[in-house]
């Protein structure tokens, strides 16, 4: 029997996940990282402010630019996220792309 382990990332600069099932990354330069040598985690849980010149939106730009260019392969057809940021304005920015981008995706 194959159980397929879902790879889940925790953005956050200075707090752990509730969890102990993520791989932690502390910054915008270490996602992308991650991302470009394990490929797209299953799950995203984003922090929006990191303390440096990248936040979470960046990244989900990054990804968005990323998938785009690889027509749609980048981003798991199931790729699940939530934002954990307590930046209510960098939260909602976040939400708003990621989901107008998926469901963009999802529609063409």
């Amino acid at each position: 029997m194959n159980i397929n382990k879902k790879t889940r990332l925790f953005l956050d600069d200075t707090r752990a996940p509730t969890s102990s099932n993520f791989c932690i990354v502390r910054s915008y330069d270490d996602a992308v990282h991650f991302m470009r040598t394990r490929g797209c985690p299953d799950m995203i849980s984003f922090d929006h402010d990191l303390q440096t010149l990248f936040t979470g939106y960046d990244l989900v730009k990054w990804m968005i630019e990323r998938d785009m260019n690889d027509n749609g392969k980048f981003i798991p057809e199931e790729f699940e996220y939530k934002v954990h940021s307590m930046n209510p304005v960098g939260s909602a920015n976040i939400k708003a792309l990621l989901d107008n981008y998926l469901q963009f995706r999802l529609n063409n």
